[in-house]
């Protein structure tokens, strides 16, 4: 690609093969040099839907008969009726562009990603990158579409893997409304019908989710002249440990964060259902002095998970360019 690619020297090795402790001090070196590489991961971790796993101790789900009230004459008793679905459709084009929006963002955020960390990597890290330049406008157009339709194919295949879930909530949520199988909570009975499909969707994702990092790594580094050096589809146990690594890192990352949330939420609640409105003027500065607690420590959450998102990237660029 003209002058953006990087010119190896002879007998340069791009990416000596030190492992995950030499990819370590280079992410942290990148992370140094380039601070909004954490403004991408928290970016990239909100719009690939993270930031509703960070709002789930939040949430006040509503009831069966709530539920049965919002769906109105849309449920009869053979069904949802055919103005539902077309409901349905309608919020489902809203979202599609809404989608697309989201998608070109992450296009965009990849490639400045995987350029910051190339660009950052030092040889005294025992990785050996040489500069890979600028792209100019076109240039980065040009790859921006590519990586735009990889996102999007990953999202197509992500919607695919879902339609077994949502065909099974759709007729469970009918069901246990019309007809309650059992006194618990109708969200744990809707679950209890849904975990086998929910946890066959989990297993896809995680493969859709590292076949796609793969893909966008190779256009990335045929992009930067590095094509020789993306090898990592001949390495499917190395794909395999970051897959599982990265996923492991998430998956803390989200349990500690909800876990917080979960807590800091209840204080929240409980400052403000003490106060009410006729509360004096300590305990409204209390309570409005959690609730700024408790938005510190959302912003704390999200920047670990955003810190997570961004180290995941890191292992995946420098495991392929190994």
């Amino acid at each position: 690609m003209g002058t953006s690619r990087a010119l190896v020297a002879p007998g340069l090795r791009t990416g000596v093969a030190t492992g995950w402790r030499g990819d370590a001090p280079t992410i942290s070196g990148a992370l140094r040099a380039c601070p909004n590489l954490l403004v991408m991961g928290m970016i990239g971790f909100a719009l690939r839907g993270g930031i509703l796993l960070l709002i789930l101790p939040v949430l006040i789900l509503p009831t069966a008969i709530e539920v049965r009230f919002l769906i109105g004459g849309n449920l009869n008793s053979t069904g949802l009726t055919g103005e539902f679905y077309l409901i349905i459709a309608l919020a489902g084009a809203v979202t599609l562009g809404l989608a697309l929006l989201i998608l070109y963002t992450l296009a965009r955020c990849e490639l400045a990603t995987f350029t910051r960390f190339v660009n950052s990597a030092q040889p005294s890290v025992a990785h050996a990158w040489l500069a890979p330049g600028r792209m100019s406008e076109a240039e980065q157009g040009r790859v921006t579409s590519r990586l735009f339709i990889v996102e999007t194919m990953t999202l197509v295949a992500i919607l695919v893997a879902l339609l077994p879930v949502a065909a099974v909530l759709s007729q469970s949520i009918v069901a246990e409304i019309v007809l309650p199988s059992s006194a618990e909570s109708i969200y744990v009975r809707i679950f209890n019908d849904a975990a086998p499909m929910v946890a066959l969707f989990v297993v896809l994702l995680i493969v859709i989710e590292a076949v796609s990092a793969v893909v966008v790594r190779r256009v990335l580094a045929g992009a930067y002249g590095l094509r020789a050096h993306n090898r990592l589809q001949r390495h499917p146990l190395r794909v395999i440990g970051v897959c599982l690594f990265g996923w492991s890192l998430f998956i803390g990352a989200i349990a500690i964060s909800d876990v917080v949330l979960s807590v800091t939420w209840q204080a929240v609640e409980s400052a403000f259902l003490s106060t009410g409105l006729s509360g004096g003027l300590l305990e409204i500065v209390s309570a409005l002095l959690v609730a700024l607690l408790f938005g510190g420590i959302f912003a704390a959450c999200l920047f670990l998970c955003g810190l997570v998102s961004t180290v995941r990237s890191g292992l995946w660029t420098f495991a392929s360019l190994r």
